[in-house]
């Protein structure tokens, strides 16, 4: 093709056709611009293809975090409430409202209010997106704004709680060890994890000052303030569950 236009040049160089070359000229440089052209729509049409593969992948694994985030946060929810159960129980136990006392339960029962459940979300998708500025392929304000509002306060609900964990369930423990033999824990956690096999600590041989326990107001008010921090806790989880709702219907738009 080059050597057939250069052909036509020549041709008309020798012929002195100035102007029919002129015209010939122009009508070259024309077809180069459109070569051109053309060149730079098919590349950007690639560069948007591979774009909105990339977007679409991002939006698909943003889905798929927050379906996990879903279902752990109805587990964790599951657990706070076995949990609450069993501060209550601890309480009627120490508040004397407990006729026959099942010594196993009740230490069990200590030893689960001591459990704060901690719900992380799957937060790999939107770390991704935020590290590479790639959060910029997301065009919908609305649903930036919605991940911005909801990872953020997984934040700071993850750095709260840790806070009240290092707080109330120390000073629980402390309280509880007054007149709870600690090596519940071990007969505890050997029955849990190592059912099969013979304890070297059993629940009969620990001892617990039924006596006296009912008069530690500091263990009372510590059990107390766990129960309702755990009231919060799953209020939080309730608010992350609505955001997640409010992701997923503009996700799925």
């Amino acid at each position: 093709m080059i050597k057939f236009f250069r052909k036509i040049r020549q041709r008309l160089l020798t012929e002195n056709k100035f102007s029919k070359y002129l015209i010939y000229a122009i009508g070259e440089i024309v077809l180069v611009v459109i070569g051109i052209l053309i060149a730079l729509q098919i590349n950007n049409l690639n560069e948007q293809r591979k774009s909105d593969t990339l977007t679409s992948t991002y939006l698909n694994n943003l889905q798929l975090d927050l379906l996990s985030d879903l279902s752990g946060i109805k587990k964790t929810k599951k657990d706070i409430n076995n949990f609450e159960e069993e501060g209550h129980y601890s309480l009627d136990v120490i508040d004397g409202k407990i006729d026959t006392i099942n010594k196993k339960k009740f230490l069990e029962s200590l030893v689960w209010n001591n459990h704060y459940p901690i719900f992380q979300p799957s937060r790999s998708t939107y770390d991704d997106l935020i590290n590479s500025g790639n959060i910029k392929l997301i065009k919908d304000n609305n649903l930036k704004v919605a991940l911005s509002k909801y990872y953020l306060k997984n934040d700071w609900w993850e750095q709260f709680g840790q806070r009240a964990k290092d707080t109330y369930w120390d000073l629980m423990r402390e309280e509880m060890f007054k007149t709870v033999d600690p090596f519940m824990m071990k007969a505890f956690y050997e029955a849990e994890y190592y059912p099969n096999e013979e304890p070297v600590v059993k629940y009969e041989d620990i001892e617990v000052d039924f006596e006296n326990i009912g008069t530690n107001k500091s263990l009372k008010n510590a059990i107390k303030r766990v129960l309702s921090l755990r009231v919060w806790h799953k209020h939080v989880l309730d608010e992350a569950e609505e955001e997640i709702s409010k992701i997923l219907n503009i996700l799925n738009k």
